[in-house]
């Protein structure tokens, strides 16, 4: 499996965060293309690249990874529910992820957290914008 499809499966399955039970199947990767919510939407922000030691030996990948999680206004106290989870699990979250285990992060950072709001009278979201170091 690929490394996506696996963090993909740690945000559903991984009862700690417990993601999957506020947004359930709802994750899409690049776009969310169905009014159904709340729902997490994650891009990749720079491609998987090597890091290597001071040996020149690849000794792990790293990338940037995107999570937008949107709500409607009835829902909007999810988002600090979320928050709080993210930080707390995500923050300092090593070990395996995907359905094997084959896929196993070494370490996470959350560069970035913000809150925002689409300005639309007919059909008002709320965003929690998260976005993660992390190293495989």
């Amino acid at each position: 499996m690929s490394f996506m499809t696996d963090f993909r499966h740690f945000l559903i399955n991984d009862t700690t965060l417990g993601f999957g039970t506020v947004v359930g199947n709802r994750i899409y990767q690049g776009i969310n293309t169905r009014s159904e919510y709340p729902a997490c939407v994650y891009n990749i922000r720079g491609g998987d690249y090597d890091k290597y030691s001071f040996a020149g030996t690849t000794t792990f990948k790293s990338t940037k990874v995107q999570l937008d999680v949107y709500v409607q206004e009835t829902d909007i106290h999810l988002l600090e529910e979320i928050q709080v989870k993210m930080v707390d699990r995500l923050g300092k979250y090593s070990g395996p992820i995907g359905p094997t285990g084959s896929t196993v992060i070494k370490t996470t950072q959350i560069r970035d957290i913000a809150f925002s709001y689409n300005d639309d009278i007919q059909n008002p979201l709320y965003r929690l914008l998260v976005d993660i170091n992390l190293t495989y």
